[in-house]
């Protein structure tokens, strides 16, 4: 019996080896773009803020726990949604906290008008924090 090669039990412990280095780079790899990914629907959920138009300035009043650190303005009408402007904080709104943000030059108050203001937050990544605009369901309506 001269045989020559691996034996069978040699290259079955290889293949587990080399599958079980594939899966760990594969599981590594993907958990830092699934980390960046999934945290973003989480904290929108958590976001609790009161928005309100008074005298052409936007209110705000983070009531929760999550700091926003601006906000996008929509106008919604007849089933459409226009990005009106993006209002991002120097210094991001903390819960408790309140901000009036000046409006001139971006409405125009002598119609009404629907407005849906919607929190950009912030994402922290394996790599970096990113600031993220929730989605519209997250959003305050507010009459002009």
């Amino acid at each position: 019996m001269n045989h020559k090669g691996v034996s069978e039990i040699v290259s079955a412990v290889l293949l587990i080896s080399i599958v079980i280095v594939l899966a760990t780079i594969i599981f590594f790899s993907a958990k830092s773009f699934v980390v960046s990914l999934g945290p973003a629907g989480v904290s929108c959920n958590e976001v609790n803020f009161e928005a309100g138009i008074f005298q052409n300035k936007l209110d705000i009043l983070n009531n929760g726990n999550i700091p926003l650190y601006g906000f996008v303005i929509k106008q919604t009408k007849e089933g459409s949604i226009k990005i009106i402007s993006e209002k991002n904080l120097n210094n991001p709104l903390e819960g408790g906290y309140s901000i009036s943000v000046e409006m001139n030059g971006i409405l125009n108050f002598n119609e009404k008008k629907n407005l849906l203001i919607v929190p950009i937050i912030s994402e922290e990544t394996v790599e970096e924090e990113i600031l993220y605009t929730c989605p519209d369901e997250f959003g305050i309506e507010v009459v002009v």
